[in-house]
């Protein structure tokens, strides 16, 4: 079982900042991100969680946004929050709210978030929406222009009434400075080379089972599984060839995560990011008061109607 350190950040809540459930969270090593679904942007701080500010401003003027679509990305390392609209990315500098840049999306490519891959450069998964596209990943710069496409030699008829031709976030990561990627729904994560995408991994898993790769670690590949409607992170510890289904810690009760989609961002310091609801909380603690001497004791002041609890799982 991994050996993981848990952290716990209560975000500020006040007429500000106000959060909804449907939430993106980032986390860099000083603050905390969150994107809210056709909502807005802000940043809080990671120590305490005291809210910073508004990322952008909502509304139709120069440089603001309509609505936030929350899973056009982050970019870690320039510390930029993608969001789509009308044909490009704009993207906004987390650190000071403001907008920084705008990307053009390519022409006639279902492009839902870039990563940036070299200087200047991008990496976007463009979707089989058709059953039948021809592309799997396209190398483009700010201006919209290819320089580069990997096939997609996966070919298939879609089930409509499973609604397989839904538009999907393409899942990057970076270990060690080489790139890797995962098409959701899609069994193989590749490492994406010079001259074309290399299969480093591959899930065996059964068909009611999705993965869904988070990121990796020296001795883990982390990803979410999917199975009957519940989600399940797991660890491969690439050493012992042996794959490891959830968690422990003595600070949280695992009811708080396990079998929830709370997590959907690993960062490059092999961080994974949870949102823990208030509610659900205090109604635990109600019906469990043995853990209120084991817990974060912030977490005892929680009120229902709180912005959630940022959890952050540092995995060795």
């Amino acid at each position: 079982m991994p050996d993981c350190e848990v952290e716990c950040v209560c975000l500020e809540t006040t007429a500000d900042c106000l959060l909804t459930p449907s939430t993106n969270v980032y986390v860099t090593e000083s603050g905390i991100v969150v994107a809210e679904y056709f909502g807005k942007a802000y940043l809080f701080d990671r120590k305490d969680g005291h809210f910073i500010h508004e990322i952008g401003r909502k509304g139709q003027g120069p440089g603001e946004y309509v609505g936030w679509w929350a899973s056009a990305g982050f970019d870690e390392k320039e510390q930029i929050l993608y969001n789509w609209e009308m044909g490009r990315w704009k993207g906004y500098d987390v650190k000071s709210g403001k907008l920084k840049c705008s990307l053009k999306i390519p022409e006639n490519m279902a492009i839902l978030n870039p990563y940036a891959y070299k200087p200047g450069l991008f990496l976007g998964h463009t979707t089989n929406v058709t059953g039948k596209t021809p592309t799997k990943l396209a190398v483009f710069d700010k201006n919209g222009v290819v320089f580069k496409v990997y096939p997609n030699y996966e070919q298939k008829i879609l089930d409509l009434k499973e609604n397989e031709s839904w538009l999907c976030s393409g899942l990057f990561y970076n270990h060690e400075g080489k790139t890797y990627f995962q098409e959701i729904k899609a069994n193989t994560i590749f490492q994406v080379s010079e001259d074309r995408l290399v299969p480093v991994f591959l899930f065996h898993h059964s068909p009611d089972v999705s993965p869904y790769v988070l990121g990796e670690t020296k001795r883990y590949v982390v990803f979410k599984l999917e199975k009957e409607k519940e989600w399940h992170i797991a660890f491969f510890d690439k050493t012992r060839a042996v794959c490891y289904i959830d968690f422990e810690s003595a600070d949280v009760p695992k009811e708080w995560y396990v079998g929830k989609t709370n997590c959907n961002f690993m960062n490059g310091q092999g961080e994974l990011i949870f949102l823990l609801q208030p509610a659900d909380m205090m109604d635990y603690i109600e019906k469990h008061p043995e853990i209120r001497q084991k817990i974060d004791k912030r977490l005892l002041d929680l009120q229902e109607d709180d912005n959630p609890v940022v959890m952050i799982l540092k995995v060795k």
